[in-house]
């Protein structure tokens, strides 16, 4: 029976791959480590450890070399962003545990993990990436002026984050000017705006509002998974309605240039090594067109919502990994309309809600 571990089982992720694994765990041994003792997560897995927090590097290290070996893990996955990084040092330290960590290359990780760097890399690569300005005391407050005069409006983002947490919304010389100045930040064009930031904006004035978030309607994602031999197996290309980060509604984008372009990078990304789950993330643009805003190297919050369009990611990483008979696969079926929350609409429903206007109708 493999002895797979989550990291940050508690996290948001980790509930997700809980949820991935409902009702197919008989041939698995699911151990869990968080840094978080009351994390509800935590008592979904047959055993879980207080882990130190990965920013701790050493004893975060230490702990989960020691763990690998105390429960003969045959798989470890990454749930956060720090986790990636932790794994990849450690892959790179100890290449004889890289069949074991669901990470790829240590520059590949570094590179996902910070968008400055991300950024750096596409341009290496001759990626079409959105433009990017790195900011910071050492930075050129001119290129970010020269951005924001282009575009008008800008997304200020943390170069290491994830879940929009700490993002704004820049659209006055002077903000941009601040934002320029912070460290640990990028500016990039705030791609296809939802009109509700002008609200907000001109609300502020009165102070900042208790409870606020900008709306994301169209926020594009394509999800690939590289084997061990750095084959893409596996992938599926979406859109996204957003609640605070979070993803609430999904449904297929197949259209081919956002999969063609979000397939470059996962391409290029194999190429330098990376192993695992990899997700791109774009826009559309009136006047700018398709344009990649972001990309990471692990399962995301939407991993179960892409199950139930289709893309049954976790177990197809699985027998990759594990093999075969690691894990009952989903069989393949129809594409649903679209999936709201955690529950599959399928096309036909959907069809006969909107023609009959009850849902099942009655036979007259």
């Amino acid at each position: 029976m493999p002895n797979l571990l989550i990291t940050s089982v508690g996290s948001g992720v980790g509930h997700n791959l809980l949820d991935c694994l409902e009702g197919r765990r008989q041939g698995l041994r699911v151990i869990g480590s968080n840094s978080e003792a009351g994390a509800a997560a935590n008592f979904r897995c047959d055993r879980v450890y207080l882990a130190p927090p990965a920013a701790d590097a050493a004893a975060w290290d230490a702990f989960h070399t020691e763990l690998l070996m105390r429960e003969a893990i045959d798989l470890a996955i990454p749930a956060r962003d720090d986790d990636v990084l932790a794994l990849a040092r450690w892959r790179a330290r100890d290449p004889q545990y890289a069949p074991r960590l669901l990470v790829g290359a240590l520059d590949a990780a570094q590179a996902l993990h910070d968008k400055a760097q991300y950024a750096a890399f596409a341009a290496a690569q001759g990626l079409p990436f959105a433009a990017t300005v790195v900011c910071g005391q050492d930075s050129q407050p001119d290129t970010a002026l020269a951005l924001w005069q282009v575009h008008r409006t800008l997304i200020a983002k943390p170069a290491a984050g994830n879940g929009s947490r700490g993002v704004r919304i820049v659209h006055t010389e002077v903000q941009v000017l601040a934002a320029a100045r912070t460290a640990g930040y990028v500016l990039q064009p705030y791609f296809d705006p939802h009109p509700e930031w002008q609200v907000q904006a001109l609300a502020a004035p009165l102070g900042l509002p208790l409870w606020s978030e900008v709306p994301e309607t169209s926020l594009f994602g394509f999800h690939a998974l590289i084997d061990p031999q750095g084959q893409i197996e596996g992938s599926l290309g979406y859109r996204a309605v957003q609640s605070s980060g979070r993803p609430t509604w999904l449904e297929p984008c197949a259209e081919a240039p956002w999969a063609d372009l979000a397939l470059t990078h996962v391409r290029a990304l194999a190429q330098a090594g990376w192993r695992g789950p990899c997700n791109v993330q774009g826009k559309r643009d009136p006047e700018w067109g398709w344009q990649v805003i972001e990309v990471n190297g692990r399962f995301t919050g939407a991993s179960l919502a892409r199950r139930l369009l289709g893309l049954d990611e976790l177990g197809l990483c699985l027998r990759q990994w594990l093999g075969d008979t690691a894990i009952t696969v989903d069989p393949p079926r129809p594409a649903a309309s679209h999936v709201d929350g955690s529950y599959r609409v399928e096309h036909h429903d959907l069809a006969m809600l909107k023609q009959a206007g009850a849902w099942p109708p009655r036979n007259l």
